[in-house]
């Protein structure tokens, strides 16, 4: 392997801030939109004559080859992510955004047309074949349209976004990533601590905690109206394109049902009995009387190993290679291009996220200090990024992929690569790696619906009242983290100040997609353990894109996530999962040792 480059090399895109391309895509962009908008807003032929359309469809394509990648407004958004403090570039994005936005509004009035074509025309054009590769994406319009303002609003809404609700989320990303606390003498970033916290031994974590409890309390009254003014946007917005629930255009816009995404919220919420079971047997280790918010994340297994950057990517290159070559190379491609930013730093963005896109590389971003969990954090988004390459064989309607099935090629590779780290581990260490999978299973599902309940709650609530106070939010998220977490945690209202660093609430209503990930995953994980050969049906689905429904994606691969019982049937396997380490916690040393030292 080459070289490996720890951060960003932008000169992907552009090769610096004043590169003239830039403003030369952005003219491309306006241009291509401009004249399509000449060529086929007046002449409504297509609406009615299925030739037309054809020729219609396919210059559309042509405009969203040239708008599709957006190169000048990722590059500065990448750059901003590496450092939020800079607001002239902040100041770019905001130019870039508005010239875009104003150029693509002049093609709106197609998308909106499309979805308006006549019932019987709809019809006729669903079977012809040499219209069957648009289908699918006229038929997503014609869901739509009944959500979809006239041209003149939709242009207006559009405009608005930056004021109503990106400039009021990029500030919180500005004042989060200007946050530092000091800790053991040492100033750190506050996202490098949120990640640091979980490696530490459970004294040292809990003092670290408090600190960053602190700070986030210090900040939350800066929050706490850009949260309410972007959930009282959306619910302008919603009341408007006739959604009837805050959760009803996010779920439609991932082309997951309403009923889909309510089974999954009130099964897995039916459950928490399960996760308070697990619970009560890490309070049994830990030999304490009452487990704190942070133990719900805590793990256990504390080795002195750090795993260096470098190491990590051997590794997971080494894991990957064992599935697929075709995966160990896109590995090897973007750790020696420059498409993977590595390392936690001041005024760097938190966490780690994979960015795909249309005619463009693909980047990375990682916060990695070393951890056990880093590690398999690197491979849950490389199984993002593998997706996306994946995707790019799809045609400019159907490339890039929904964020619910996104998050189910993340948690498999991500299982890829922990069962072959599990296998490196000593004996003696096994069962506590066994107890953090289970426990991060049960933060991906349990967890991230206990947020999804929050969320839910905070949005009736302010749609109801107006505007609620930081202090009554942090309230809130605490009743939601005692009804997850039971009896065995003292759960206080600090530990709802947590909703200060939780961008995903931003997204509205986006972390249901962990939960549905991770439940797919397992289903596929386990057909592939019974049938390696089943990895190429695992690539028909890395390779789908949006050319079906997440249903019908998995439906032509053996998985029927329709099935009533699927969800549960998911969480029957974590429970299998429990039992086991039930049966081998009593077999141990480990709890008898505890319960001596707590005597």
């Amino acid at each position: 392997m080459k070289k490996i480059k720890t951060e960003w090399d932008l000169t992907l895109l552009y090769k610096n801030q004043k590169d003239p391309q830039i403003e030369a895509d952005i003219v491309a962009i306006e241009k291509a939109c401009d004249s399509f908008a000449k060529k086929h807003e007046k002449n409504k032929s297509y609406l009615s004559d299925k030739k037309s359309l054809l020729g219609a469809l396919k210059d559309y394509e042509n405009v969203l080859k040239i708008i599709g990648s957006s190169k000048p407004l990722v590059y500065f958004h990448l750059l901003k992510d590496m450092n939020t403090a800079d607001s002239a570039i902040s100041g770019q994005i905001s130019k870039i955004s508005e010239r875009i936005t104003q150029a693509v509004n002049k093609t709106i009035f197609f998308s909106l047309n499309l979805g308006n074509i006549e019932p019987q025309f709809q019809k006729e054009i669903s079977s012809d074949n040499s219209l069957s590769r648009f289908i699918y994406f006229l038929e997503q319009l014609w869901l739509q349209a009944k959500y979809q303002l006239s041209e003149k609003e939709e242009k207006i809404l559009n405009l608005k976004y930056l004021t109503s609700y990106d400039l009021w989320v990029r500030q919180t990303e500005k004042i989060l990533g200007e946050q530092v606390v000091f800790f053991e003498k040492k100033e750190i970033a506050l996202s490098e601590a949120g990640s640091l916290l979980y490696t530490l031994p459970r004294n040292k974590a809990l003092k670290l905690y408090k600190i960053i409890v602190s700070k986030r309390k210090q900040i939350a009254s800066l929050i706490e109206p850009e949260l309410n003014a972007i959930i009282l946007d959306k619910k302008i917005n919603d009341e408007l394109r006739g959604y009837k629930k805050p959760y009803s255009a996010t779920v439609i816009g991932y082309q997951n049902s309403e009923q889909e995404f309510e089974l999954l919220r009130d099964t897995v919420t039916k459950y928490f009995p399960l996760t308070q079971r697990f619970f009560t047997l890490k309070k049994s280790i830990l030999g304490v009387d009452k487990l704190e918010f942070i133990d719900s994340r805590l793990h256990l297994y504390k080795s002195k190993k750090e795993y260096s950057f470098l190491e990590s990517v051997n590794f997971v290159h080494d894991a990957f290679s064992k599935i697929s070559n075709d995966y160990a190379q896109i590995l090897e491609n973007f750790v020696t291009s420059g498409q993977i930013d590595a390392y936690p730093r001041k005024n760097k963005t938190s966490g780690g996220y994979c960015w795909a896109g249309y005619n463009r590389p693909t980047f990375v971003l990682l916060n990695h200090t070393g951890s056990f969990n880093d590690v398999n954090t690197f491979a849950h988004e490389m199984g993002h990024a593998i997706h996306g390459e994946y995707s790019k064989k799809q045609p400019i309607l159907y490339d890039g992929h929904t964020i619910s099935v996104a998050e189910v090629a993340s948690t498999l590779f991500e299982n890829f690569a922990f069962d072959e780290l599990f296998k490196t581990l000593p004996e003696k260490d096994k069962l506590l790696v066994l107890h953090d999978k289970i426990q991060d299973s049960i933060s991906t599902i349990f967890l991230q619906i206990t947020l999804i309940n929050f969320e839910l709650q905070l949005h009736e609530k302010i749609r109801e009242v107006g505007s609620i106070s930081y202090n009554e939010i942090a309230k809130m998220l605490k009743n939601h983290f005692q009804a997850y977490l039971g009896k065995s945690f003292s759960v206080v209202e600090d530990d709802g100040y947590f909703f200060v660093q939780l961008m995903h609430i931003r997204w509205y209503f986006y972390m249901y997609s962990y939960a549905y990930g991770e439940l797919v995953s397992r289903a596929l994980y386990q057909k592939y353990k019974e049938d390696n050969t089943f990895i190429e049906k695992i690539n028909e689905f890395l390779s789908a894109g949006e050319s079906m429904s997440p249903e019908n994606i998995f439906k032509s691969i053996g998985i029927d996530v329709s099935h009533p019982d699927f969800f549960e049937g998911g969480l029957k396997s974590i429970e299998k999962e429990i039992d086991e380490f039930e049966k081998l916690l009593k077999q141990s040393q480990f709890k008898s040792k505890n319960k001596k030292k707590t005597k």
